[in-house]
């Protein structure tokens, strides 16, 4: 690798298991390709980072890396635009200290508030991993690094909980197109037993490990964006961001805990929904019949979950509070409501580890490679701001034209889910406009969705109370049906309110593409 220029690091990890990992070197799913001998070696990594962790709230990783030769390489990591790649600024360390002037030297944009604080950058933890590897190659000619990594990562500041197992294997990117990277991870992970997905890097697992906490969620990010920007990398960067939001719920999804994991992962297939309509329209690749019928899939079963979570955490403990429904009563049917919540999450986590979930989440970061590449090869002909102002109208239409306190439920569904595509869409481009000129849009257009949103959690509530509900007594499942019956029909008065003045301000504001 040339130390004098910056990289773009680009690499699929899988969580595996012993049993899959002893029978790697002898997997069918590396017979079509042209593989190099092993190669073992020792890695230990010592990452830094300021007492407040300042690095990491800028998205950022340092890092000192030491092999076998006994050389130090100092490497600072920053957010790239591919769904898996990061961009690598790497240099050799004359001593072990960082030195962040060996990182703008090789092309990064000074963060002036790290800089700053360079003085008070301190060791947090290290990996310690014997790495096994060997080069594949594709047909393609690309090349890639196959390496399984067994180790620990361990916290300097020993305590309770201080070390985590390391066992993965890596697919990183040595020439070519990360594209081609996506069918050596299928193979692998069709053929290997109980072989998943890792979103999390060693790096971001360190930081999991130093504060103690689960892994938050991560919830939507702007895209980069000007006003002259081009069609397609605003496509390609829009749908990137929506699989990174997805990718970045997933763990959290997997844990009964927390709720708020499932909710982003919903908005985050809204969003990937709107990036790959934008993506067709700028002549990109997109997301097949099968696959789109495997994200509704994905979505029905989010969908159980996010509202079996509303009425246990929101809906019931309001209904609860009213009084209405006898002690005795509501005990039984909180344990049947707990019952069925639980089971509809390890359904999802089950769901989740299983080989159908990894192949879509696989064929998207694939869309999402071929677009980065598709919009990096062909020339540009179709200005942003222009695809954006036809798609805009167009979504807009559908939702100012009709009358709002005049529409069924069912209707009032379809509009929400138009003002969710309009949001949407709108936050995608919105880099494309000021910011005076899309903040008051998107603020009430946001209103309305929230009320419409709001809405339709009552009407699932009452599919979710007939489900519930089902194995109690008659006696107590009317109890229980009428008391949350009255809070339904309360809640619609209420909200119905709320959406006719969230409306009629949108219907006021002027859109902001002209």
């Amino acid at each position: 690798m040339d130390m004098d220029q910056p990289k773009e690091e680009t690499e699929i990890r899988l969580a595996t298991t012993p049993i899959a990992a002893a029978t790697l070197w002898q997997s069918e799913a590396l017979a079509p390709f042209a593989i190099s001998s092993r190669r073992s070696r020792k890695l230990v990594s010592i990452y830094w980072d300021t007492p407040d962790l300042l690095l990491q709230k800028r998205g950022l990783t340092l890092r000192a890396r030491r092999s076998d030769a006994g050389d130090w390489i100092q490497t600072l990591k920053a957010p790239a635009q591919g769904v898996d790649t990061r961009h690598e600024y790497e240099a050799p360390l004359v001593e072990l200290r960082p030195d962040l002037t060996l990182a703008r030297d090789r092309g990064w944009k000074t963060d002036r508030s790290v800089v700053a604080n360079e003085r008070h950058l301190q060791r947090i933890f290290q990996t310690r991993v014997v790495r096994t590897s060997r080069e594949v190659r594709f047909d393609d000619g690309t090349t890639a690094e196959l390496a399984l990594d067994r180790g620990s990562i361990v916290l300097d500041s020993p305590k309770s909980g201080s070390s985590e197992r390391v066992l993965e294997i890596e697919i990183e990117l040595l020439s070519g197109r990360a594209s081609t990277l996506y069918e050596l991870a299928y193979r692998l992970v069709a053929e290997l037993p109980s072989t998943r997905l890792l979103f999390a890097s060693k790096s971001a697992r360190g930081y999991q490990l130093l504060s103690g906490k689960p892994i938050s969620v991560r919830c939507a990010r702007e895209i980069e964006a000007s006003g002259k920007r081009n069609a397609k990398p605003l496509a390609s960067a829009a749908f990137a961001e929506s699989i990174g939001h997805l990718q970045g719920n997933i763990e959290c999804a997997r844990s009964a805990a927390d709720r708020d994991g499932v909710h982003q992962m919903r908005v985050a297939m809204r969003r990937l929904r709107a990036a790959a309509g934008i993506g067709r329209k700028a002549a990109l690749p997109s997301m097949s019949d099968t696959l789109t019928d495997e994200l509704r899939w994905l979505w029905d079963l989010l969908g159980n979950v996010r509202d079996a979570d509303v009425f246990q955490a929101e809906s019931w403990p309001r209904i609860a509070q009213e009084r209405r429904v006898p002690a005795a009563v509501a005990t039984r049917f909180e344990a049947r409501v707990g019952d069925l919540g639980a089971s509809l999450h390890r359904r999802l986590q089950r769901a989740l580890e299983g080989r159908r979930f990894q192949f879509i989440m696989l064929s998207l970061a694939r869309i999402a490679a071929l677009q980065l590449e598709a919009s990096a090869a062909t020339p540009p002909r179709r200005h942003g701001q222009r695809l954006a102002r036809k798609m805009l109208s167009r979504r807009a239409k559908r939702i100012v034209s009709v009358d709002i306190e005049a529409l069924s439920p069912q209707q009032r569904h379809r509009v929400r889910i138009d003002a969710k595509k309009l949001r949407y869409l709108a936050e995608f481009v919105s880099g494309l406009y000021a910011e005076r000129e899309t903040h008051r849009y998107l603020q009430r257009l946001a209103a309305v969705q929230t009320a419409l949103g709001s809405l339709n959690d009552v009407a699932a509530m009452k599919g979710w109370i007939r489900t519930a509900a089902a194995t109690l007594s008659f006696k107590d499942r009317t109890i229980v049906t009428e008391a949350c019956n009255r809070f339904a029909a309360a809640r619609i008065t209420a909200l119905t309110v709320e959406l006719d003045a969230a409306w009629r301000r949108f219907r006021k504001t002027a859109p902001f593409w002209g």
